[in-house]
């Protein structure tokens, strides 16, 4: 029994030296969870006014990315998301739209030993799909980027949510709230 002691109280002294030594260094991560979309197509099309054009949505999200960890306080992110096809049938018209794309950002972290919040800024670059019956409308641009996050630190491993604005024209609102999990190396 007093091995056992004696093994989880150094298994926890090793967790906590390893967690930190995570200040730096580089990180991978995933996340799922929730897209809301907010969006109208500008022009009337065969005959459907914008009115009839309309989605207001939430769809299943996902992004996954890179990091490097430059000190306690700052990191620099970088990945590729996907927000999901959202489809909104009105009388006779269909409208779906699909937005994805690549972001970089910076992330300040004010870190609380094993729990950490975290704020972020940076560049969307997106592509944004919409499809009207048959004609389809592409879009590229970049937009800003910004989100707040919580997590909790264990060992190379965090767990962390976050909620981000994508800062897209059109749609005329984007954002995601994310669940996700990283591991440090």
């Amino acid at each position: 029994m007093k091995l056992l002691r004696y093994s989880i109280f150094l298994s926890l002294l090793l967790l906590s030296t390893n967690l930190s030594a995570q200040e730096t260094g580089m990180y991978l991560g995933g996340s799922v969870g929730s897209s809301f979309l907010n969006h109208t197509l500008d022009d009337a099309i065969g005959g459907a006014s914008t009115d009839d054009l309309t989605i207001d949505k939430n769809n299943f999200a996902y992004k996954i990315y890179a990091g490097y960890r430059a000190n306690k306080f700052l990191s620099f992110e970088g990945g590729y998301r996907n927000t999901g096809k959202a489809e909104n049938k009105n009388n006779d018209y269909t409208l779906t739209s699909t937005t994805k794309g690549w972001d970089v950002e910076s992330v300040g972290t004010l870190d609380l030993e094993i729990l950490f919040v975290f704020a972020k800024a940076g560049a969307f670059f997106w592509n944004t799909e919409n499809s009207f019956q048959e004609e389809i409308f592409e879009e590229n641009k970049t937009g800003f980027l910004w989100g707040v996050g919580a997590g909790v630190k264990l060992g190379g491993i965090s767990i962390r949510l976050e909620w981000e604005s994508l800062g897209t024209t059109n749609p005329e609102s984007l954002s995601m709230l994310t669940g996700g999990v990283t591991f440090g190396f």
